[in-house]
């Protein structure tokens, strides 16, 4: 049984284009991509959200110790694509008991991530405080960059450790696919 599309901000139920509209509807929020029901986790269900994405796919390469690639997602129709994309791990948390992640990648105004975050709009306005020094929820799943190396994308100066998944192998640090660093082993 499949569910049906569900508005990507409140995840309330989304009325089909029609004769009145010419997109999705959401009685409160207009017009939004609408966000599929979630997949159960298979290399074809990764393939068949990468290959109809407009935007990244991000998958963490290698997943830490323990970890499971656990679900994935997206917001967008046949016509538009998809214009936001959710990879969902579980594992082993570092402070103990389970740990949960969730990697989203959307266009500007999708609302995918902020309704994920819990928070009402895709600003977080006074809930993000830059006035003071972070405060440290948990430990970092990731190891430190290898003694040498500078933790940095070699073409793009990037410090990101996951990866975009877009091409079969895997071996892909962005959308056009080109595979820049195919000969490293943490791109």
């Amino acid at each position: 049984m499949r569910g049906e599309p569900s508005c990507p901000k409140c995840g309330g139920r989304v009325r089909a284009p029609g004769l009145f509209a010419d997109a999705w509807q959401c009685s409160a929020h207009g017009q939004v991509h609408p966000m599929q029901p979630v997949v159960p986790p298979s290399v074809e269900a990764l393939g068949v959200v990468v290959h109809r994405s407009q935007v990244p796919v991000w998958m963490p390469w290698p997943l830490p110790v323990g970890w499971l690639f656990t679900g994935v997602a997206s917001a967008g129709d046949d016509r538009s694509g998809g214009r936001a994309t959710v990879v969902a791990c579980s594992g082993p948390g570092p402070l103990g008991g389970m740990g949960e992640m969730l990697l989203v990648a959307e266009e500007l105004g999708v609302g995918l991530g902020a309704r994920y975050a819990g928070i009402d709009g895709p600003d977080p306005g006074n809930l993000l405080n830059v006035d003071g020094p972070p405060t440290p929820r948990s430990t970092p799943l990731a190891a430190p960059p290898r003694s040498g190396t500078s933790g940095t994308h070699p073409r793009t100066g990037r410090s990101s450790r996951a990866r975009h998944a877009a091409s079969g192998s895997g071996r892909s640090c962005g959308p056009s696919s080109r595979g820049c660093c195919s000969t490293t082993s943490w791109c």
